[in-house]
């Protein structure tokens, strides 16, 4: 799971900030989604 803080407040899609992580999962801007780009990174 890469959204445990959105997911306890109710959001599935969306970070605890509000960023939808599935619209944006090719996005390479690692302070705007640090989750998204560190995934990808470990899978490198």
């Amino acid at each position: 799971m890469l959204n445990p803080d959105g997911v306890i407040v109710g959001n599935y899609r969306c970070s605890l900030s509000g960023r939808d992580l599935n619209r944006n999962y090719k996005t390479i801007l690692k302070d705007a989604y640090p989750s998204i780009w560190h995934t990808r990174e470990m899978i490198k």
